[in-house]
């Protein structure tokens, strides 16, 4: 193969990688509101973002993963 394009692919790797781990910050950030939200009892909206959150994690089986169900 060639350097550029092995390049390539190790920034599609990466690339995949960072959006992945963007996609799980962000269903950590909504199971934290969906906690919030049902303290304030806005339950509705807590069950909306808990279902993004659960959406967002799909298939993490880690900490995020847990979070997030």
């Amino acid at each position: 193969p060639e350097p550029i394009g092995q390049a390539q692919g190790l920034g599609n790797a990466a690339l995949s990688a960072l959006i992945r781990v963007i996609e799980l910050a962000q269903a950590e950030l909504l199971a934290l509101k969906a906690r919030m939200l049902v303290r304030q009892e806005g339950v509705d909206d807590a069950a909306q973002c808990a279902e993004e959150a659960v959406n967002l994690a799909s298939g993490d089986r880690g900490q995020t993963g847990e979070m997030a169900a």
